[in-house]
């Protein structure tokens, strides 16, 4: 059964915060501290964020950019109608 860190460091989830925050450095947090900091981080990672999607969508609208077609071949954005 996995020890839960709230019990274990009293201060861990104010700590693990204020390393999502940039406001400590993670080299900073203990063992299990940077699990949850790890943790927390691959899941906002795994979505992009509203910023993310509004560019995109206006590099889209002007066409702009490029990427890898489905056979890995180099492909121009080119504007939406």
């Amino acid at each position: 059964m996995q020890k839960s860190t709230r019990t274990a460091y009293p201060n861990s989830n104010r700590r693990v915060a204020a390393a999502l925050r940039d406001e400590l450095s993670p080299v900073h947090l203990t063992g299990p501290e940077q699990e949850v900091w790890i943790r927390e981080v691959n899941k906002k990672m795994s979505e992009p964020s509203k910023r993310e999607l509004e560019f995109f969508k206006e590099r889209r609208r002007l066409g702009i950019g490029v990427g890898l077609d489905e056979n890995g071949k180099i492909v121009h954005q080119r504007p939406e109608m």
